[in-house]
C-alpha cells in the first residue's frame, strides 16, 4: 500500500511502528508495577521506604536479580524479574515517592511512543471502523458500563474495610451524636452548637438561671455582664451536670450528692432565684 511505502521511507517512524505491541506491553507492565507499589506500601511517606526495612528490600533485590539472570540465560521470563529488582533498588535508594514519579514519567513517555507507533501503522484510519464495530450493540455497552460501576463500588467498599483507619470522618451523623455519651467530643460540640444561640439570646435580656432582667442590675455594684459571666454562668452549670451524670455515685461528695438529687428529681432548687445576688454582698 502507498502509506506503507511512505512509512518505510521514514526509518525512525518505521522502527517505532514495528514495535507497537512492545510499547503496549511495557505500558501495561508499568501500570501494574505502579499499582502494586501503592497497594503494598500504602500508607507511605514520600521520602521513606515504608513498612519494609532495608535488609528485606536488599534480599528481595538480589533474589530477583539472580532469577532474572537465570531467565536471560534460558531466554524466557528474564526481563520481568530484572525490572522488579531495579524498581526495588530504586525504592531503596530514592524512596517511594521518587520511584512512583519516575515510573509515572516513564509510562507517560512510553504512551507518547505508543501513540506515534499507532499513527505510523495508519491507526487513525482504522479507528473509525473499530469504533463502529464496538458501538454497534448499544445495550452491551450500557451493561458493561453498569458492571464497571458495580465493580468500582465493590472495590471502594473493600478498600474502606481494609483501610478504614486512614479515612477521616469530618462530619458525624446526627443520630450518632445524639447516641454518643455526653463526655465525647462530638456530643460536646453538638451541645455547644445547640445552646450557643439560646444562651446568647437570653443573655441579652435576662439571666437564664435566676430570671433576673437586665434593669435589675442598674445602679448595682455588680453589672449584668459580670453576673452572667462570673456568678451565674450557664456553661458552669452545664459542665457540672455532665460531670455528675458521668461520675460514679459512690464517689460523690456532699455538695455533689445534694445537686445530683435535685437533678434526678428535675427540681430547680439548686439555683438561687432571688434578687439577693445583685446586691453585691457576695
Amino acid at each position: 500500500m502507498e502509506w506503507q511505502k511512505k512509512l518505510r521511507s521514514i526509518p525512525v517512524l518505521y522502527w517505532f511502528s514495528r514495535r507497537m505491541s512492545l510499547w503496549g506491553t511495557i505500558s501495561f507492565n508499568l501500570a501494574v508495577f505502579i499499582n502494586l507499589i501503592i497497594a503494598f506500601f500504602y500508607p507511605y511517606d514520600s521520602g521513606q521506604v515504608g513498612a519494609i526495612d532495608d535488609s528485606l528490600l536488599l534480599m528481595v533485590f538480589w533474589i530477583l536479580t539472580g532469577l532474572s539472570v537465570l531467565g536471560l540465560f534460558s531466554q524466557r521470563y528474564g526481563l520481568q524479574p530484572l525490572t522488579i529488582a531495579l524498581i526495588i533498588r530504586s525504592i531503596y535508594h530514592l524512596g517511594l515517592g521518587n520511584t512512583l514519579i519516575l515510573l509515572g514519567s516513564l509510562n507517560l513517555i512510553n504512551k507518547v511512543v505508543f501513540v506515534v507507533s499507532f499513527v505510523g501503522n495508519n491507526g487513525t484510519f482504522i479507528m473509525g471502523y473499530k469504533a463502529m464495530s464496538v458501538t454497534r450493540n448499544g445495550r452491551s455497552i450500557l451493561l458493561t458500563a453498569l458492571l464497571a460501576l458495580i465493580l468500582v463500588y465493590l472495590f471502594s467498599i473493600v478498600g474502606f474495610l481494609f483501610l478504614k483507619e486512614d479515612f477521616i470522618m469530618e462530619v458525624d451523623p446526627l443520630a450518632q451524636i445524639a447516641a454518643a455519651p455526653p463526655q465525647s467530643e462530638a456530643s460536646r460540640d453538638f451541645l455547644k452548637s445547640c445552646s450557643a444561640e439560646e444562651v446568647s439570646c437570653v443573655a441579652e435580656s435576662e439571666v437564664e438561671e435566676d430570671g433576673l432582667e437586665r434593669d435589675k442590675f442598674d445602679n448595682k455594684t455588680v453589672s449584668f455582664e459580670e453576673h452572667i459571666k462570673l456568678e451565674h454562668n450557664i456553661w458552669n452549670y452545664l459542665y457540672f451536670i455532665v460531670l455528675l451524670r458521668e461520675k460514679n455515685k459512690t464517689d460523690y461528695t456532699g455538695p455533689e450528692s445534694y445537686v445530683a438529687h435535685y437533678d434526678k428529681e428535675q427540681q430547680p432548687g439548686l439555683v438561687s432565684t432571688d434578687a439577693g445576688n445583685v446586691s453585691g454582698s457576695h
